[in-house]
C-alpha cells in the first residue's frame, strides 16, 4: 500500500487557524495547542500524538504511544470507526494494538486518550516512523481509507536500548494482561555485602511500568545470576513479591543473590525468566559485571540512579582511625547534599562496617534532626565503631542501608456463589458498533475480542476484512477463591558501599585539629543542633593547679553571639580538651545561664576541665560536638589547636570581658572584740573590654587570706554585678572570724576566679597579693 504524504505546511497552519476560530467554544470544546500536529476526522474533531516511547532490540523494536481524540463536535464519536498502524521509512506497515480495554465512545466536548503498542522489525529508527490513522471504508479495496499521519520523531520522549534493559511482556507471565503491556527493567548498581557470615550480591533493578494502570509483577517472574563457569545462583526481591508498579513511574527494586565468599563477577549476567510446564523461558539477560561498585572516599555519587534520588548527592567526606586506650576508633563522615530547588526528605540511613566476612553495626550521629534538607543544604552523618584487635582499618568497608517495605501474602480460602457472565465478540463488518469497540490496527485483517458495555479490546490485522460477532454465556455456580492477606515488614536495602582504604591515621584527634586564634569566630561543619545565626568564639583559656586536690583545672570562656534578627535559645556546647596522647577531658558548663540571647547581643559562658597534674597544656586540641551524641560517636563540628594563655605577672589581670588593674593595695590588721580582723584595701581600675551580657551567673572573684605557712585563714567573694560589685576606685575587703588567735605576718592574699559548676566550684588563680 502506498503511503500518504505528510502534511504540507499550509495544512498545519490550518490547524492553528481552526484552534483560533473555535476559541469562542472553549466552554464545550476541547482545547487545541496552536501549532501541534493533528489529524482531523471532522471540522471540530481531531487526533494528536501525546507521547511515544521507542525501544530498539536485537531481534525486534517496539513503540508505545498515546493518541488523544479531541471531540469538539456536537455528537459522540465512535472510535471503532478508525484504525491505527505504524509506517516506517521504506513504507512497511506494522499493526498497532490498544494496550487496555476502555470506553470507545468519545463524548461531545470531551477529550479521550487511547494507548497503543506496536512491535516492528529490528533496526527501525524513531525519526523515520509515522503513525497512520485510517477510517474503515467498505468502498475501498483494502477496506481502509487513510486520513492522515503523525510524526513520531517530534513526540518521542524516550529511546531505550534493549542491550541495557529487559522488556518483560506481562502477557507471557499473566494472560489477563494485554499483549502490549510491558515492563522495562534496567540494572543499577551492585554491592557485595556480608551478612551473618554469608556473602550476597545486592543488585538494584529499576522497573518502568509502560501501562496506564497499576500492575503487579507476577510471582512467576524469576531472576538469577549466570556465572562464567555456567553455575546459576537464584535471586529474589528483598521487598517480597508481588511488587506493585505505578503507571509511568520508575520504581527502584532490589534483588539479593546468595553467592560463595570467593564469587567472581567476571562475565556474569542476570537472567529474567519464567518456567512453564517444566520448561524455562528466558525473557532477557543483562551483563552485571560492570555494575559492581565500591566508592572510594571523596568521590561524590548520586544517592540513587535514573532520577530517583530527588537530586540528592552523597559522599564519604573523610575517614579517620584514631588510636585510643580501648583500641582503634574508626569514624567515617558522610555528607548528603540537596541539589534541587525544593526541600527534600533526608534518608533515614544506618551503617555497618565490613571486614572479611565479619560485620559490625555502627553507632551514628546526625547533624540534622528535622528530617528535611533545604535546597543546597548539607547534612552530616558520622558512623563510628571500635575495631576488634587485629583488624587493619584500610581493609574495612562501610555499607549504608535505607529502610524498604517488604510485602508478603498469605491466602485465605473463601467459597462463594457467583454469577459470572462472559462475553466473546468477533465483530462484524468494519469492526464498528454501538456497543462494542475494537482497537484497530494496520492493514486489512481485524480480529479480536470485546466486552459489552461500550468497552474496547485490542484488535490487530494485516490482511482481509475478517470481523467478529457476539456471543454471551451466563454461568451460575459455586466458586472457591483464595483471598490474599497482605502484610508489610521493614527490610534493609543497601544504598552505597564505601571503600575506606584511604583512611587517615591519627594517634589522637589533636593531629587533625585546625589552627585557631583565640578571640576569632569558630567555623563549624554543617549541623542541625547549632543555629547558623549563633557565632561562637573562645575568648580565654587558662590552666591552674589545685595542689590540695591532686589535679589541674582549665577554664575556658566562650562568647556566644546572636547574629540573627530574633531571640534564640542559648545552646549548650559539647566541648572537650584532647592532649597529645589522645586523652579527652570533658568540659563542664557553669551551673546557670540565661535561656535566650537577644538579637545582636553576646553572652559569656564558662566551662571548666579537670586535667591530670602532669598535663602542661603544651599541645591541646579543643573539640566541639553535639552534646546529645553518645560518647562512642561524638558528632564533631570542629576541632581546633588551642594555646593555653599564661597568667599575667604585672598589675593587670584579664577576666573576659573585664580587665582589672591593681594600681595599689595594702593589707592591714585590726584587733577588736578579742579577735584579729584583716582588711585588704585596693585601688582598682575595672575596665570592660567589650559590651557583652554579664549577669549574676558570671564568675566571681574569691580573695583567700593565707599565712606564711600556707594555711588558709579565711576568704571573701566579690562579684561584677549587683550593688556590691567591683568598680573602679577604692575597694575594701574585710576578713573577719579569722582562724588564728595571734597576730600574723607575711600574709598573702590569693585572688581566684571562681565558677559554679554541677561538680562544685572551679577555681583559677589570677593574682597573689603579698603583705
Amino acid at each position: 500500500m502506498k503511503r500518504n504524504e505528510r502534511w504540507s505546511l499550509p495544512a498545519k497552519k490550518w490547524l492553528v487557524a481552526a484552534a483560533v476560530c473555535t476559541s469562542s467554544l472553549l466552554a464545550v470544546t476541547p482545547s487545541a495547542i496552536a501549532g501541534k500536529e493533528g489529524v482531523f476526522v471532522a471540522t471540530d474533531a481531531y487526533f494528536t500524538l501525546e507521547s511515544a516511547a521507542f525501544t530498539s532490540g536485537n531481534t525486534s523494536s517496539s513503540i508505545q504511544f498515546s493518541l488523544n481524540m479531541h471531540n469538539g463536535s456536537d455528537s459522540d464519536i465512535d472510535f471503532n470507526s478508525y484504525g491505527v498502524r505504524i509506517v516506517d521509512g521504506q513504507g512497511n506497515l506494522f499493526p498497532a494494538q490498544l494496550t487496555s480495554k476502555q470506553n470507545a465512545r468519545v463524548k461531545s466536548g470531551k477529550d479521550q486518550e487511547f494507548r497503543f503498542y506496536s512491535e516492528m522489525a529490528a533496526g527501525e529508527r524513531p525519526d523515520e516512523l509515522t503513525i497512520n490513522l485510517f477510517a474503515w471504508d467498505d468502498s475501498q479495496p483494502t477496506f481502509m481509507r487513510s486520513i492522515g499521519d503523525l510524526s513520531v520523531s517530534k513526540t518521542v520522549t524516550s529511546v531505550y536500548d534493549a542491550s541495557k534493559q529487559i522488556l518483560i511482556p506481562m502477557n507471557e507471565l499473566d494472560a489477563s494482561y494485554s499483549k502490549g503491556v510491558q515492563v522495562a527493567m534496567r540494572l543499577g548498581r551492585s554491592y557485595r555485602i556480608n551478612e551473618n557470615g554469608n556473602s550476597y550480591i545486592y543488585t538494584e533493578l529499576f522497573a518502568q511500568n509502560g501501562d496506564r494502570a497499576i500492575l503487579s509483577l507476577p510471582n512467576s517472574l524469576q531472576f538469577r545470576l549466570y556465572a562464567s563457569d555456567s553455575l546459576k545462583y537464584s535471586s529474589s526481591f528483598i521487598e517480597g513479591s508481588p511488587q506493585s508498579l505505578l503507571p509511568g513511574k520508575l520504581t527502584k527494586l532490589m534483588i539479593r543473590t546468595p553467592v560463595p565468599d570467593n564469587f567472581v563477577m567476571n562475565s556474569t549476567r542476570m537472567d529474567a525468566f519464567y518456567v512453564n510446564e517444566a520448561e524455562e523461558h528466558v525473557l532477557g539477560a543483562l551483563p552485571i559485571t560492570e555494575t559492581e561498585i565500591k566508592v572510594p572516599v571523596g568521590k561524590e555519587q548520586p544517592y540513587s540512579l535514573f532520577g530517583t534520588d530527588n537530586s540528592l548527592m552523597i559522599v564519604a567526606d573523610k575517614v579517620i582511625a584514631v588510636k585510643q586506650t580501648e583500641g582503634v576508633l574508626l569514624q567515617t563522615t558522610i555528607k548528603i547534599r540537596n541539589d534541587s530547588n525544593a526541600a527534600a526528605a533526608l534518608p533515614a540511613l544506618t551503617g555497618s562496617y565490613q571486614f572479611g566476612t565479619g560485620t559490625m553495626e555502627a553507632s551514628q550521629e546526625q547533624s540534622l534532626r528535622n528530617g528535611f534538607l533545604s535546597p543546597g543544604q548539607i547534612a552530616t552523618v558520622q558512623y563510628s565503631i571500635l575495631l576488634p584487635d587485629g583488624i587493619e582499618p584500610r581493609t574495612v568497608n562501610l555499607v549504608l542501608f535505607e529502610n524498604a517495605t517488604a510485602v508478603s501474602n498469605t491466602n485465605t480460602n473463601n467459597n462463594n456463589s457467583n454469577n459470572n457472565t462472559s462475553n466473546n465478540n468477533n465483530g462484524s463488518g468494519s469492526g464498528s458498533g454501538n456497543a462494542n469497540t475494537s482497537s484497530n490496527s494496520g492493514a486489512a485483517v481485524n480480529s479480536g475480542s470485546s466486552t459489552t458495555g461500550n468497552e474496547s479490546a485490542a484488535n490487530s490485522g494485516t490482511g482481509g476484512n475478517t470481523n467478529s460477532g457476539t456471543s454471551t454465556s451466563n454461568n451460575t455456580g459455586n466458586a472457591s477463591s483464595n483471598t490474599p492477606n497482605r502484610s508489610n515488614t521493614t527490610v534493609k536495602r543497601p544504598v552505597m558501599l564505601f571503600d575506606l582504604s584511604r583512611v587517615e591515621y591519627a594517634n589522637n584527634a589533636a593531629i587533625q585539629a585546625k589552627p585557631y586564634e583565640i578571640g576569632t569566630p569558630m567555623s563549624f561543619a554543617s549541623n542541625g543542633w547549632l543555629d547558623t545565626n549563633i557565632g561562637v568564639s573562645l575568648m580565654e583559656l587558662h590552666i591552674h593547679e589545685n595542689s590540695d586536690f591532686g589535679y589541674r583545672t582549665a577554664i575556658a570562656k566562650y562568647k556566644l553571639t546572636n547574629n540573627g534578627g530574633s531571640p534564640l535559645a542559648l545552646p549548650t556546647l559539647g566541648t572537650e580538651l584532647i592532649n597529645a596522647q589522645g586523652l579527652a577531658f570533658a568540659g563542664v558548663r557553669q551551673s546557670a545561664a540565661v535561656s535566650q540571647i537577644m538579637p545582636n547581643t553576646s553572652y559569656v559562658v564558662s566551662y571548666s576541665y579537670m586535667l591530670p597534674t602532669t598535663e602542661m597544656g603544651t599541645q591541646l586540641a579543643l573539640n566541639v560536638f553535639d552534646p546529645k551524641s553518645t560518647a562512642a560517636s561524638k558528632l564533631s563540628v570542629g576541632t581546633y589547636q588551642v594555646v593555653v594563655q599564661n597568667e599575667s605577672i604585672d598589675k593587670t589581670i584579664s577576666l573576659y570581658p573585664f580587665q582589672l588593674s591593681f594600681d595599689a593595695y595594702a593589707i592591714t590588721t585590726l584587733y577588736s572584740s578579742n579577735a584579729y580582723n584583716y582588711v585588704l584595701k585596693m585601688d582598682l581600675n575595672v575596665n570592660r573590654q567589650e559590651q557583652v551580657i554579664v549577669d549574676p551567673n558570671f564568675s566571681q572573684l574569691e580573695f583567700e587570706l593565707v599565712d606564711g605557712l600556707g594555711r588558709s585563714l579565711g576568704s571573701q567573694t566579690a562579684s561584677f554585678t549587683g550593688t556590691q560589685k567591683l568598680i573602679t576606685g577604692n575597694q575594701k575587703i574585710t576578713f573577719s572570724s579569722i582562724k588564728t588567735e595571734q597576730f600574723e605576718n607575711d600574709l598573702t592574699i590569693n585572688v581566684y576566679e571562681t565558677i559554679t559548676t554541677p561538680n562544685g566550684p572551679a577555681k583559677r588563680l589570677v593574682k597573689q597579693l603579698r603583705q
